[in-house]
């Protein structure tokens, strides 16, 4: 942040730009490159602190520049005080938090669901008993956005880094909030369906 500030000091309103496109700050185990995030309302030492936010909006505003943020809700860290608490029994006050389901009888996951990165989108939790989603690692648990008291949770970040002068936000990877609630297993590709999207394979067992 400081160098962001130092630069617009420096260059005055002579960017060319309109907004900056900030990704993850918050602190983070950095098993996903910041993209599991532990603490949704602090920002990581290593990228400065609250004091230094509040200068880079104070001085991008100055400038007529927006600050936009990457947030990433489908997902916290495994560390997240949230998941550690929901991570311990069925009755906790997050029990519902995370997208929990029994594994089967023998002890595969509950369906067939892939993970973006490959392998089961589903990680036993001894402690727990169940399998919990993870669409990315399982460094990454998924939220629950079904649960009410998860969406409020969520938008009460939203609402921090609005007061805290952000402009708009990224919402990383959306369209993963919602899944079948019933867990059923994924169909298997047409025969003749593109098996490459994006420049990668795509995953055999989506439509």
């Amino acid at each position: 942040m400081k160098n962001s500030i130092n630069l617009m000091t420096a260059k005055g309103g002579g960017l060319g730009i309109d907004a900056i496109w900030f990704s993850p700050f918050f602190p983070s185990p950095q098993a996903g490159f910041g993209y599991d995030v532990s603490d949704y309302c602090n920002i990581d030492s290593d990228y400065g602190t609250h004091e230094d936010f509040d200068q880079l909006v104070e001085e991008s505003h100055r400038l007529g520049i927006k600050i936009v943020l990457d947030l990433v809700l489908n997902h916290s860290s495994d560390q997240h005080k949230w998941f550690q608490e929901s991570r311990k029994n069925k009755t906790n006050s997050k029990a519902d938090w995370y997208v929990w389901a029994d594994p089967k009888p023998d002890g595969s996951p509950p369906n067939n669901w892939l993970a973006v990165f490959g392998g089961a989108a589903w990680t036993y939790e001894p402690q727990r008993g169940q399998d919990f989603l993870h669409n990315f690692l399982p460094e990454q648990p998924d939220f629950n956005w079904y649960n009410l008291a998860v969406r409020e949770a969520l938008a009460d970040v939203v609402r921090f880094w609005m007061k805290s002068g952000a402009d708009g936000f990224r919402l990383d990877t959306a369209n993963y909030y919602a899944y079948d609630r019933q867990l059923r297993d994924n169909p298997k590709r047409p025969e003749n369906s593109e098996l490459i999207e994006d420049g990668q394979e795509a995953n055999p067992l989506s439509q």
